[in-house]
C-alpha cells in the first residue's frame, strides 16, 4: 500500500505579512521564505552575535557613501525572501523591498547544514559573492560568480584580508575569526 506524502502549502510574501499582520506569526521572529516554504531562523548565541556586531562595525566604516550594510534584513527573491546576517547593497534601493545584494554574510556556529544551503539559495538570487563565516572551523568560505544556481568559486580562508564587493577596506579574516574565540 502506498503512502500518500502530506501536501506542503506554499506561502507568498503577502501571506506572510498578512499572517504577522493578524498576530499569527511573531512579528519580531526571523524568517526566511524560500520556494514558498517558511522557516524560523535560529535565535543567535553570543559568538555569533559578536561576530554580526563586529562585522557590522567594520563595513559600516569601510563602504563607500554608494553602498550600505543592512543587518537581518530581507532581500526579496523569486518565491519568498532571505534575511543574511549582514549583506551589502546599493543605497540607491533604499525605501524599496530589496532584490538586489552585492555580498551576502552568515555567520555560522550551529546552523551549519542550514547556512551551506543558502548559497545555492544566493546563488539562485545572483547575490554575486556570499560568505559564510564558520566559528566553528574558524575560517570563511567564500563563494563567487553564480551561475545556474550554483557558484563556480568557492575559497577558504582562515587569514589574510578579503576585500568586500562594491568597495571600501577589506575585512582582516585572522581578527574576525580571532574575536569569536574570545
Amino acid at each position: 500500500m502506498a503512502v500518500a506524502a502530506a501536501p506542503i502549502h506554499r506561502l507568498t510574501v503577502e501571506q506572510v505579512f498578512a499572517m504577522q499582520e493578524a498576530g499569527l506569526l511573531e512579528e519580531a521572529r526571523r524568517t526566511e521564505l524560500v520556494d514558498g516554504i517558511l522557516y524560523d531562523v535560529i535565535p543567535p548565541n553570543a559568538p555569533h552575535s559578536d561576530t554580526v556586531a563586529a562585522l557590522n562595525r567594520h563595513l559600516t566604516r569601510a563602504l563607500p557613501d554608494a553602498m550600505e550594510a543592512l543587518i537581518q534584513d530581507a532581500i526579496f527573491v523569486h518565491g519568498g525572501y532571505l534575511s543574511p546576517d549582514l549583506f551589502v547593497a546599493p543605497l540607491e534601493d533604499r525605501g524599496e523591498r530589496r532584490t538586489r545584494a552585492l555580498l551576502a554574510i552568515e555567520v555560522t556556529h550551529t546552523t551549519h547544514r542550514r547556512d551551506r544551503q543558502k548559497a545555492t539559495e544566493y546563488a539562485a538570487a545572483s547575490v554575486p559573492e556570499y560568505w559564510m563565516v564558520d566559528l566553528v572551523a574558524l575560517e570563511v568560505v567564500v563563494h563567487r560568480k553564480p551561475a545556474a544556481g550554483a557558484y563556480t568559486e568557492i575559497s577558504h580562508h582562515r587569514d589574510g584580508t578579503l576585500p568586500i564587493p562594491g568597495g571600501g577596506a577589506p575585512v582582516d579574516v585572522a581578527a574576525l575569526l580571532a574575536r569569536s574565540t574570545t
